[in-house]
């Protein structure tokens, strides 16, 4: 009798405890966006916006005509929005949410020693599909910080956007060009 009171304490503590102070903010987002069903519901801290193009890939004459075919038209591989974070997440994290709950396809490798993760491919958009300087990039109200997005932690309103670049050279260059 008494295990069974431990047992049925611990699992009412478990509860408890999984289900937190509902202090945040509810967020719901659109039910549909850009032909693509959007269902984010939970509770979060702060909000920012979040938005994925591809634009720069789709005006490639390197990209294949397969992974055109796997790209939105538009560019936009999630418009920008408005998602949900708590105190204490990186845009790694908000990024990694958002797609999952999205059902888009995400690969990335994670250095634990430095705290690092690379973005290798959103929605099967590869680095290197558009010549030996592509990728993604990522800024923060416009601005691309100084350190990863595993690293930095948004504030409350920020925009943050991945963006596919087919010469990241180029978009420093500018960006610097800008300042």
């Amino acid at each position: 009798m008494k295990k069974l009171c431990i047992f049925i304490f611990s699992l009412a503590f478990l509860f408890l405890t999984a289900c937190g102070n509902n202090a945040g903010k509810e967020l719901i987002l659109p039910e549909a966006q850009n032909d693509k069903l959007f269902t984010t519901v939970g509770t979060y801290d702060y909000t920012c916006s979040l938005e994925i193009r591809c634009d720069d890939a789709l005006s490639s004459s390197a990209l294949s005509a397969e992974k055109r075919g796997l790209l939105p038209e538009d560019g936009a591989i999630i418009e920008k929005c408005e998602v949900g974070f708590n105190a204490g997440e990186s845009v790694f994290d908000i990024l990694s949410r958002t797609v999952r709950e999205r059902k888009l396809h995400l690969d990335f490798s994670e250095t634990p020693a430095y705290g690092s993760t690379y973005i290798k491919g959103i929605s099967n958009l590869y680095e290197l599909d558009c010549g030996e300087f592509s990728g993604w990039l990522y800024t923060v109200n416009g601005k691309s910080p100084d350190v990863g997005y595993s690293q930095y932690k948004p504030e409350n309103g920020d925009e943050i956007a991945f963006t596919y670049t087919c010469d990241w050279r180029a978009a420093y260059e500018e960006e610097e060009t800008n300042q």
